[in-house]
Parts: structure tokens; sequence; C-alpha cells
């Protein structure tokens, strides 16, 4: 390679390098950002995490490579948006208020709750309430106790001195006395006794909650990505006389998700409730539920929206309440399984009478969803087995 080579690429370098540095650099104050829209269609307002103005918008027009944009959900659902405050602010912990006894216990003064999080958006809570409010009661009922066994050791000695040599009255001063002592001793050789067997046994710890939320989700998750639940939903609406005798079904847990400003939590209540505000026909959930374009996430909506509180029936969820299964493709519901309708599910685990409070729009064939108040325990409730209709015998 001969020099006039050497500085014509070297020339070509020194003018591609500065406008790289500069256009990641000014691109740094824009990124991909979903977008999240309102009923009325209209962008969201800047303080509205994942969303911004038309004006914001144009400002930040050909300033996000399109590399780099995300591309889980397709190429239109992200925008080129500004960085703003509200992007950059971790999401505010969690309040609890101190609770305020009808008996007040001398010396208990309770801790306020602490949380703590990695990124801002997940928090991990202890509550120390329960175990200092235990604490309390325990070292009073000790204090009152010692207490007693010390008046009971005085009186003894006082009668023991004012007895002029009778012995009745000796006698019961030296079971007063007798007694106190046993006492003291009881009590301290219980303390010792418990934190010779296990330490933890003489500990109070708090209560740690916080990350059930996305347990609870994954778990739900789980239920309703079972291979068998596709098998069960593609096996037709069960007959009369099947329903009669006895029809194989397969049941799946359905909960109120707590709620969390992310995708996977709309696409669970998309899956598990009715949408609020209603759902985004553009994306899928295909992220989280093994390909289903049956399900859509939900519009985003605040915490302060009420949701998962009634079912199609117009009562509100409870325990022991099933989703029925619906026809394909029209939606409607399988003849023979009517609102408040009572079947039998039999399991391995016992037989339970539910009621048809629901229907599920992707509950089909020989399916049903059973209503759990935690979402813990939706793959509890899990499993195939035969479903007659009428209470249980």
């Amino acid at each position: 390679m001969n020099k006039r080579k050497i500085k014509i690429i070297l020339a070509v370098a020194t003018l591609i390098f500065p406008m790289l540095g500069a256009s990641q650099a000014f691109a740094a104050d824009c990124y991909w950002k979903e977008r999240i829209t309102t009923p009325s269609g209209e962008y969201s307002p800047p303080m509205v995490t994942g969303g911004c103005t038309d004006e914001e918008y144009k400002s930040c027009a050909g300033q996000c490579a399109e590399n780099t944009r995300p591309a889980i959900h397709g190429t239109t659902d992200y925008f080129c948006c500004p960085i703003n405050e509200a992007d950059l602010a971790p999401l505010p912990a969690p309040k609890f208020v101190l609770p305020d006894l009808q008996i007040k216990i001398p010396g208990l003064d309770f801790s306020p709750a602490s949380c703590t999080t990695d990124d801002g958006q997940k928090y991990q809570c202890s509550i120390p309430w329960i175990a200092e409010y235990v604490k309390a009661i325990y070292n009073y009922g000790f204090s009152i106790a010692a207490i007693l066994a010390a008046l009971v050791l005085m009186a003894g000695g006082v009668l023991w001195l004012v007895s002029g040599g009778d012995a009745s009255k000796v006698t019961q001063a030296r079971e007063y006395i007798t007694g106190s002592i046993v006492g003291l001793i009881i009590l301290a050789a219980s303390y010792i006794l418990l934190i010779q067997i296990n330490p933890e046994l003489v500990k109070f710890k708090p209560i740690s909650v916080g990350a059930i939320g996305e347990r609870g989700a994954n778990a739900a998750l789980k239920s309703k990505n079972s291979s068998q639940a596709g098998t069960y939903a593609g096996a037709g609406c069960a007959t009369e006389e099947e329903l009669t005798t006895g029809a194989d079904f397969y049941a799946t847990g359905y909960c109120k998700p707590v709620w969390a400003n992310t995708e996977k939590f709309r696409c669970l209540i998309a899956m598990n409730c009715e949408c609020p505000l209603g759902s985004d026909p553009t994306k899928n959930c295909d992220e989280y539920f093994s390909n289903n374009k049956d399900y859509h996430p939900c519009n985003y909506f605040d915490e302060n929206v009420s949701y998962c509180d009634k079912t199609r029936s117009g009562l509100p969820p409870r325990a022991n309440t099933i989703a029925a299964p619906v026809t394909t493709p029209d939606k409607t519901r399988c003849p023979y399984l009517n609102f408040n309708d009572q079947v039998c599910f039999r399991t391995s685990k016992g037989a339970t009478t539910y009621t048809i409070t629901d229907v599920g729009g992707a509950i089909n064939g020989k399916r049903i969803d059973i209503w759990v108040d935690k979402c813990t325990d939706a793959g509890k409730v899990t499993g195939s087995g035969t479903l007659t209709k009428g209470p249980c015998n």
C-alpha cells in the first residue's frame, strides 16, 4: 500500500469518527420509547412513563439509530422520544401507615417500614410491626412475672419474720419463697432452653414483602402455558351426556395480578380479566404466552384504576367460581354450561363444587378457569380432572 492510499484512509477516518461520536452523543438525549395511548387515541402526556407528545416526538426525529429499535413487538410500537425526568426517576417507594393500637403496651414504639430497590422498579419491603408487637408482649409479660415473683419472695420473707416460731406460718413462708424462686428459674430457663435449641426461636424478624407479585405472575403464566391445556382446548365443547356422566376437563388458575407498570402485567390482565381502558390490538403477548395471538396487552392504566373487580356476569370474582369455556370462533358459551350453574370438578386432590360466573375469551373446549385469590396459588388448582354438572355429592 503506497503512501497516497494511506493518507486517503486517514483523511476519511478523520472525517467519519468525529461524526459518529457526535451522533452518538447527540442521540443520548433521545431513545426508543414504547408508545402508550390514552383512550382518546392521542399520545400520552409527558409525565406518563412510556409516551411522548407530538412536539417531543418531532424534536427527536432521526436521532435514534434504527438498528437499536426494539423489535419484540414490531417496528411501529416504538417512537424516538426525549429522555425526561419522569423516565429517569425511580418509582416512589410504597408507603405504610404505622398501626394505631387500641390497647397501648408500655415501651412499644413501632418502627417505620423500610423498602429497598435495585432498579427503582421493584421494591422489597421489611415490615417489623408484628415482630415488635410480639416482642413487646413477651417483654411485658416477662416483666410482670418477675415483679410478681419478687413480691411473693418478699412476702414469704416478711411472713417468716413475723411467724414467731409458728410452724404453720413458717411452712407457708417457705412455700412462698420456694414458689417464687422456682418461677424465676423457669422464666430464665425457658429463654436459655430456646437459645440452646435454636437461637432463631428468640429472634423476632420483620416480615418481608415485595417479590410476591412477580412470583404470582410467573405462577399464573405457568398454569396458562401448559401443553395439556392446549390439548383439552381443542377437544370441543362437552355434550349434555358427558356432563352428566363425567367429562375429562383441564383447569387452570386465574387471578388478580399485583399492579405493576410493565407490559407483562398488562398482558396478565388481558389474560385474567377485562382491560379497564381497552387493549392494544397492534401488539400481542407472544413473549409471555407461547405465541398465542389471542392475547393483546391492555392499554396503560395507573394503579388508581379499578381492575379485575367483576366478571362477565357482573359479579365480583371470588373463591369457588370458574370461567366456563366458549366456542370457537364465535366466542359464545359452550352449551349446557351457563351462568350460575354449579359444577363438580374432581381431581386426585378431592372434589369441589364451583359456580360459573364468567367465561374465558381464550378458554375453549374442555377447559375451565378457577379463580384463586392469590396468583401464587394458580399452579395449585391447575391440572386435569372430571367435571360433572351439579354440585358434588
